[in-house]
């Protein structure tokens, strides 16, 4: 079998796999070799898709695991992936030992779902809808270059961070079909929403209630055998205060000489401390051997679970407020702990502080809640979480798009977009639905000339008294293009 991915060092948390993509145009020119490259290591992702733009993008991460120990990724985007140990096969079903390769990859925004070419219909009863995604990823397994499988029996557990933060309409979770390149349903998406900021404000409120379990306290004390060697036979004894010393300041004070006896009384010493004409006598008892050691001991250790178990009622229940949908506490709170350090390395890195003021320039459904979908998933492949959208409704154009010259240009794809929706509508460009109420624009991929767009200005003054419009477009040609030049295009207008 030809290889999936190109084989890179990995590191603890992964570095991204280059992987690349190219159309393929129908004219007849020679491919750079970055470009032939690029298109040879997209080929072999996903089976059939061929993106529509040659790009970079979309890279993955790859992990080194253990396949012998149970693990937890977490992902740049603050996802996070458990794999349990013994997951694995190869292709005869034989177990798979020792390290292994973990390569993933997540898409969000509009321009990471356009330049993967994973298909976004999905027809329901013979109703054509398109996907408005709340995420997706591609996650597959690799030893020694050949692919594994996961376990019949063993699920590998992905919580993916998605950054569509529409919670009015309902979510359904999809796996790729790489036979038909079409969407299998799985289940309904119960999507769990997290506010980093809350998290963080949580995580103090728990540290300061945990501070709060502290053991009774008690008179006691040890030899230190260091300053007292003659007395090493005691280093181990833990000496309890008895109600019969007058004074005690052991730890207040300097002493320079000790001397231990018992006394008369069962289980009791005389421990007399010197230092110069200073003298303090002490009768102790061994407190590590008593029933007092041993009921203080119950008693602490009885305060300290019933503490805890209030805890985790309190923290259980703020999360079931925070999250009503998430079936265990258990999961709520990995969930909260994997965006509060998400969070945090966000905010320590400049770069990607600058990154997300750039995204809140182009995305708008990008923000500081963070929504949670939960996969459980029994094989690699391409999995989504996605609402379908009916396509819009009010009115269609016929379209006709040329450049400058007025010679007409050769058309790939098409892709309407309303303001304020995470959503591609894929549209024949003979018979475009759009409704006029909306701010809409189009992405133009043409066969030779790179892409292009149509503002919500120019499809209002050209579709005002005709369903012909003929649109002139300005291109945006690249070797390799990216998410942000596609954001740009999209909302930038």
């Amino acid at each position: 079998m030809k290889k999936l991915f190109a084989k890179i060092l990995p590191v603890l948390l992964g570095i991204p796999v280059v992987v690349g993509a190219l159309l393929f145009f129908n004219n007849k020119k020679k491919l750079t070799e970055e470009e032939a490259s690029s298109q040879e290591l997209q080929k072999d992702s996903v089976i059939g898709i061929v993106p529509p733009l040659p790009t970079n993008a979309n890279q993955f991460q790859e992990f080194t695991v253990n396949s012998d120990k149970d693990t937890v990724l977490i992902i740049n985007t603050g996802s996070m992936i458990s794999i349990p140990k013994g997951a694995f096969v190869d292709e005869k079903g034989d177990s798979v030992k020792g390290d292994i390769n973990i390569v993933y990859r997540e898409f969000h925004s509009l321009g990471e779902i356009i330049l993967s070419g994973i298909p976004m219909a999905y027809d329901s009863a013979g109703i054509k809808q398109q996907f408005e995604s709340g995420g997706m990823f591609e996650i597959n397994g690799l030893q020694n270059d050949k692919e594994i499988f996961i376990r019949k029996d063993k699920q590998i557990d992905v919580s993916m961070a998605s950054f569509n933060n529409n919670t009015d309409d309902e979510f359904g979770q999809y796996k790729l079909n790489k036979a038909s390149n079409k969407w299998d349903y799985i289940k309904k998406d119960e999507r769990m929403e997290v506010n980093v900021l809350d998290s963080i404000k949580k995580e103090k409120q728990l540290r300061k209630k945990i501070s709060m379990i502290k053991p009774i306290p008690i008179h006691t004390f040890s030899i230190d055998a260091g300053q007292f060697p003659h007395l090493s036979a005691y280093k181990d004894v833990i000496f309890k205060v008895s109600d019969k010393t007058k004074y005690f300041n052991y730890y207040e004070s300097c002493w320079l000489g000790a001397k231990v006896e018992a006394t008369k009384n069962k289980g009791e010493y005389r421990i007399v401390f010197k230092r110069g004409k200073d003298t303090m006598e002490v009768f102790a008892t061994n407190f590590a051997e008593s029933k007092e050691f041993k009921q203080q001991l119950e008693k602490f250790e009885k305060a300290s679970k019933e503490m805890a178990k209030r805890i985790g009622l309190e923290l259980k229940a703020d999360y079931d407020q925070l999250a009503s949908k998430v079936e265990q506490y258990k999961n709520a709170l990995g969930q909260y702990e994997v965006a509060r350090i998400a969070y945090q390395e966000f905010l320590d890195e400049e770069i990607r502080v600058e990154k997300e003021k750039e995204r809140k320039k182009t995305d708008p459904n990008y923000g500081n809640d963070i929504i949670f979908s939960a996969f459980k998933i029994g094989s690699f492949g391409v999995y989504n979480s996605d609402c379908p959208q009916m396509y819009p409704k009010g009115r269609e154009m016929v379209a006709t798009f040329v450049d400058d010259k007025n010679a007409r240009i050769a058309i790939r794809s098409v892709y309407l977009f309303e303001k304020g929706r995470n959503v591609a509508f894929g549209v024949n460009y003979r018979k475009i639905p759009f409704d006029p109420k909306k701010e809409n624009v189009l992405l133009v991929v043409t066969q030779n000339k790179g892409i292009a767009s149509v503002t919500s200005a120019m499809i209002n003054e050209k579709c005002r008294n005709t369903n012909h419009p003929a649109f002139t477009l300005q291109f945006n040609e690249k070797k390799l293009y990216t998410p942000q030049d596609i954001n740009d295009m999209i909302f930038n207008q």
